[in-house]
C-alpha cells in the first residue's frame, strides 16, 4: 500500500492555525490551565518541526495521555458534555504531536470541524456564531493546502479572489436549501445533548432554597437573566417584580419552597376571584436549568408549556435548558388571592422552629398588642422598625454564627441585603400570628434602545407576602424600608442600571450590541417548535406532520431543480477562454482539410497539421506548446497566457490567408 505523503512545515502551520482558532472558541469555558497546556503541546510540536525532529515517541505520549485523563477526572468529574469535549480537545492536541503524514493532518482537520460544531453546545450568540466562521474557513484553507499540487506555490491575491468567489457561489447555492430545512424540519422541545451544565446557583439563577449569604454571588453577576417587551405603555421598572420560587419552610437558617402539597396541586381558576389583566408582555428567558417561568406579579396567563401552582408559582413542564420565548399577562399591583385550602395555607404560613429567636417573637407580640390585633398595623410597625433603627444595606456581611440567627440580625448585626430583610420580616410576622411567606425572583431592570427591558442576575431579589384579611397575600418589600443614607455606596453603584441617554460611549456600545443580540435571540435562537408551528400555520400548513413532510419534500425538490437549472442551464454552457481559443484554432485548420477526431490529443493533431501544412508548421507547434503548458500547468489556478495564444492564432490565420 502506498504511504501517505510527508507533512510539510507549511501544511502543519495551516492545520495548527485552524486548530488554534477553534481552541480559542472553546477557551471561553475551558479552564485556563487546560487551554494553555493544550496550546503548549501544539507549540512544542511546531518547534520540533523547525529543528527537523520527528514526532514524539510513545514513551512521551503515553504519560501525556495519562495526565490528560487525570485532568479530565479532576477538573470535570468525568466524561459529560464539558468533560467529553475537553477530552476531545486534548486528544486532538496529542494527535498533532505525532502528526508526520498528510493522512494525520486530514484527520486533525476533520475532528477540528467536529469541535467547531460542538462549540455551539456552549454558546449560540450572534457574535460567537460569526466568529466560528473563522476556524471553519481556516479548516478549508488547510484542506486546500493538503490537497494542493506538490509544485504549487503560495497563492496570489488574484487566486485568493477567485477562491473567495467560488466560496460565495457555493454559499449562495446552499442558502435556499438551508432556509427550507430551517422552516420545515421539526424542532425539538429539548436539545439532543440534554440539559446544559448551568446548575451553579451563584451564576445562573435562583434556587428553591435561600440561606444567609446564598445570593451574594448572584447579586454581583450582571449577565442578563431575561428580557421583556411590553404591549402598550412601558411600566416603571421599580414597579416590576418577576415572581419565582415561593418559600414556605424555615428551619432557623434556610428557607425552602419544597411544600409538595402546594406545588403538586395545580391552580383551579374556577375557585378563585382573579383580577383582570392590566399588562401584556413578551419574555425571552435565558437558560437556567430550573423549571420556573418568570412572570410579573400577579401572573395570570402564559402561552408557555407551564402550570400555575396555588401559590402562583409558574412551573414549566421541563427545566429551561435553552433560550425560551413566551407571552404573559399579569395583574400588576394586585394581591394574590388565598387558596381554597385556607387552613392548610395558614398553618404553613405560621410555622416556625420551636425555641428559636425569642427576642424577635417578643418584639412581634409587643407590636401585636399595640396594634390591637390589626395585622396591617403590625406590618407598618415592622417597616418603621427597619426604617428608624440603624439597619444598613450592604453585600459585605458577617456570617451569622448564632443559633438565633434572626435575633442576631435584628438586634446585633443589622447589616445585610434583601434575603436577610425578607427572612427576618417573615419571622416577625409569623411570630405575631400573621401568615407570611418569602418570595424570590427579580426586581427592576432597565430599558434598552430597542424597547426591551433587560433584567440582570444582579436584579435578583427577595421580598415577603403577608396574608391580610379581605385582601389576600399582599406583597411587602422590607428591603425598601431601609433609609437611603444607610445603603452601601458600593452596592448602590453596583445595582445602578445603565442609561442610554446619560451613558458614555462604551455604555451605549454595550447596549447597542445587546440590542443586536436580542434580535438574534428573537429571530433565531427562540425559533422553537411553537413558533415554527405558528409560522407554518400562517403559510397554510397547519395540518399534521404528513402535510408538512410533503411540503418539505416538495420544497427540497424545487430548490434542487432551480439549483440544477442555474448550474447546468444552456445559457451557462459557455466554454472557458482557453477552450474557446483552441476551438477557433481547430475551426481554422478544419477549413484547410485537417480535422481532429474527439479521441486525438492536441500534440498528435499538431503533428498531423504540420505534415499537411508544412509552411505553417512552426506556428502550429508554437501555439500547441503554449496551449499545453497553460492547459496542464503546475498551478491549476494560474492565469493562462491568453494574449500570447491570440497573437499566435492571428499569426497562423494570416499565414493561412484567413480573416
Amino acid at each position: 500500500m502506498r504511504q501517505s505523503p510527508a507533512l510539510t512545515r507549511h501544511q502543519f502551520d495551516r492545520v495548527a492555525i485552524a486548530f488554534s482558532a477553534c481552541l480559542l472558541a472553546h477557551a471561553v469555558w475551558l479552564p485556563i490551565t487546560f487551554t494553555l497546556a493544550t496550546a503548549a503541546v501544539v507549540a512544542l510540536r511546531r518547534w520540533l518541526i523547525t529543528q527537523h525532529l520527528k514526532a514524539w515517541p510513545g514513551w512521551i505520549r503515553l504519560p501525556l495521555l495519562i495526565l490528560l485523563l487525570l485532568s479530565i477526572r479532576t477538573q470535570f468529574g468525568g466524561l459529560g458534555k464539558t468533560g467529553g469535549t475537553a477530552m476531545l480537545v486534548g486528544l486532538l492536541a496529542l494527535k498533532m504531536a505525532e502528526s508526520e503524514r498528510r493522512r494525520d493532518a486530514l484527520l486533525v482537520v476533520t475532528i477540528t470541524l467536529f469541535l467547531i460544531a460542538m462549540a455551539f453546545l456552549f454558546n449560540q450568540g450572534m457574535v460567537f456564531t460569526l466568529y466560528m466562521l473563522v476556524p471553519t474557513l481556516l479548516c478549508f484553507w488547510a484542506l486546500n493546502d493538503l490537497h494542493a499540487h506538490p509544485g504549487q506555490t503560495t497563492p496570489s491575491l488574484q487566486v485568493l479572489r477567485r477562491a473567495a468567489l467560488r466560496t460565495g457561489k457555493a454559499i449562495a447555492y446552499a442558502l435556499p436549501l438551508t432556509i427550507v430545512l430551517w422552516l420545515f424540519v421539526p424542532r425539538l422541545s429539548a436539545p439532543l445533548w440534554g440539559k446544559p451544565d448551568v446548575s451553579d446557583e451563584s451564576t445562573v439563577g435562583l434556587s428553591e432554597e435561600m440561606r444567609p449569604g446564598g445570593m451574594a454571588d448572584l447579586l454581583v453577576d450582571d449577565r442578563p437573566a431575561l428580557r421583556a417587551r411590553f404591549v402598550g405603555s412601558r411600566p416603571d421598572p421599580n414597579d416590576l417584580f418577576w415572581r419565582g420560587p415561593v418559600m414556605w419552610r424555615f428551619d432557623g437558617e434556610t428557607w425552602s419552597s419544597r411544600a409538595r402539597w402546594m406545588r403538586g396541586v395545580e391552580l383551579d381558576r374556577s375557585r378563585y376571584q382573579l383580577p383582570p389583566a392590566n399588562l401584556e408582555y413578551e419574555v425571552m428567558l435565558e437558560p437556567t436549568d430550573r423549571p420556573w417561568i418568570f412572570l410579573l406579579d400577579l401572573p395570570l396567563t402564559t402561552d408557555a408549556d407551564a402550570r400555575f401552582t396555588m401559590d402562583f408559582q409558574v412551573l414549566g413542564e421541563n427545566a429551561v435548558a435553552s433560550l425560551m420565548r413566551y407571552q404573559g399577562q399579569s395583574a400588576l399591583g394586585s394581591a394574590a388571592p388565598m387558596s381554597p385550602y385556607r387552613e392548610s395555607e395558614m398553618n404553613w404560613g405560621l410555622r416556625l422552629p420551636p425555641g428559636l429567636n425569642p427576642r424577635a417573637a417578643q418584639l412581634a407580640q409587643q407590636w401585636l398588642e399595640q396594634a390591637n390585633g390589626d395585622p396591617a398595623n403590625v406590618v407598618q410597625a415592622a417597616l418603621r422598625y427597619y426604617r428608624n433603627e440603624l439597619f444598613y444595606y450592604s453585600l459585605e456581611t458577617q456570617e451569622l454564627g448564632s443559633v438565633h440567627r434572626v435575633d442576631e440580625f435584628l438586634f446585633d448585626n443589622r447589616t445585610g441585603y434583601c434575603q436577610h430583610y425578607a427572612s427576618s420580616f417573615v419571622v416577625l410576622m409569623r411570630s405575631a400570628g400573621i401568615p407570611a411567606r418569602v418570595v424570590t425572583g427579580f426586581h427592576g431592570g432597565y430599558y434598552n434602545i430597542d424597547g426591551f427591558l433587560i433584567v440582570r442576575n444582579s436584579n435578583a431579589h427577595a421580598w415577603a407576602e403577608v396574608m391580610l384579611p379581605g385582601r389576600g397575600w399582599v406583597r411587602v418589600d422590607p428591603t425598601a424600608a431601609v433609609a437611603p443614607e444607610r445603603v452601601d455606596p458600593n452596592a448602590a453603584a453596583l445595582f445602578a442600571d445603565p442609561s442610554w441617554e446619560n451613558g458614555d460611549w462604551l455604555t451605549r456600545l454595550k447596549m447597542s450590541m445587546d440590542a443586536v443580540g436580542t434580535w438574534w435571540n428573537q429571530a433565531v435562537l427562540a425559533f422553537d417548535l411553537k413558533r415554527q408551528q405558528s409560522l407554518l400555520a400562517q403559510l397554510g400548513l397547519g395540518g399534521g406532520w404528513e402535510q408538512r413532510a410533503m411540503a418539505m419534500i416538495a420544497a427540497v425538490i424545487g430548490v434542487g431543480a432551480l439549483a440544477a437549472l442555474w448550474m447546468w442551464a444552456p445559457w451557462r454552457r459557455r466554454r472557458k477562454p482557453l477552450a474557446r481559443i483552441y476551438a477557433r484554432y481547430e475551426a481554422l485548420l478544419s477549413k484547410r482539410g485537417v480535422t481532429r477526431p474527439p479521441s486525438m490529443g492536441a500534440l498528435t493533431y499538431a503533428q498531423q497539421c504540420s505534415a499537411a501544412l508544412p509552411a505553417a508548421a512552426p506556428v502550429i507547434m508554437d501555439f500547441t506548446r503554449t496551449y499545453l503548458r497553460a492547459r496542464f500547468a503546475a498551478e491549476p489556478d494560474a492565469q493562462p497566457p491568453l494574449a500570447q495564444l491570440r497573437e499566435q492564432l492571428n499569426a497562423l490565420r494570416a499565414l493561412l490567408g484567413g480573416r
